[in-house]
């Protein structure tokens, strides 16, 4: 248990956030037998169960570039979301220690982070075994993961830090990252590519700055697998990932002097 809790003097930002990241961690491991095994085992199960079933039955396709194309996205995706859904309640999970303590809610969330990002390594470190198994072999562009790994989390944390200062003040934004959560999967192109639709919702999906950390991702893994062109829209992603930031960071600092009367 964290000393802040029943301390009025806040411990250093790095000092909270290491101690956040090991909550973390050993709540999502505590109270079941194997928890942590679960808790990989999950995304890799229901990742090889929806491979099996759209490979067979939508798509008919077989090899391994249908494995890498979806098992990358939907890897990806876990990550992003898992992200998101607990930056949305840090801090509403952690009001104890914001109202009783000077400790920065900037600390606290990078430790929920932290340890998201934790669970991320594990997860695409387990994919990319499978991979391997299977045949997979990196090429040059796999030097370039960690790049699109860290900008996958930086831009989770920067909705995440929206969402979550924007759910102390509405509870209801905690609702629409959860329809968010379920949803999104099937609405982002993971299982599916851009060039099935047409017309407005072919330009919505491209113009959606998700597709574009999955992209990156896909492209650093096997440069086959890539929609064709993304690379063309390149500054258009870099803005608006530079805005979601910019707005994240905005509404943060707008909304921080207020958490306290409403936690």
């Amino acid at each position: 248990m964290l000393s802040v809790a029943s301390n009025s003097r806040a411990p250093g930002r790095a000092t909270l956030a290491r101690e956040i990241w090991r909550r973390e961690l050993k709540t999502m491991t505590a109270n079941r037998a194997l928890s942590f095994l679960w808790l990989i085992f999950e995304p890799i199960a229901i990742l090889f169960l929806i491979w099996f079933v759209f490979k067979r039955t939508i798509f008919n396709v077989n090899g391994l570039s249908y494995f890498i194309y979806m098992g990358t996205g939907y890897i990806a995706w876990q990550c992003f979301i898992r992200i998101l859904i607990s930056g949305c309640n840090v801090f509403i999970k952690y009001k104890m220690i914001l109202n009783q303590s000077t400790a920065s809610p900037s600390s606290i969330f990078m430790g929920v982070v932290l340890a998201e990002a934790t669970i991320s390594i594990i997860l695409f470190s387990i994919y990319f075994a499978l991979a391997f198994y299977m045949g997979w072999r990196p090429g040059y562009s796999f030097f370039l993961f960690p790049l699109a790994f860290i900008t996958l989390l930086a831009v989770a944390a920067l909705f995440a830090l929206a969402a979550g200062s924007m759910n102390v003040f509405v509870r209801d934004v905690g609702n629409v990252v959860g329809m968010i959560s379920r949803f999104g999967m099937w609405i982002l192109p993971i299982f599916w590519k851009p060039e099935h639709i047409s017309g407005v919702f072919h330009t919505i999906t491209i113009g959606n700055p998700v597709f574009f950390l999955l992209e990156f991702c896909r492209w650093t893994i096997d440069t086959s697998t890539v929609t064709s062109g993304w690379m063309t829209s390149l500054g258009y992603y870099v803005f608006a990932i530079c805005l979601v930031g910019a707005i994240s960071i905005w509404l943060y600092l707008r909304l921080k002097p207020s958490m306290a009367e409403y936690l």
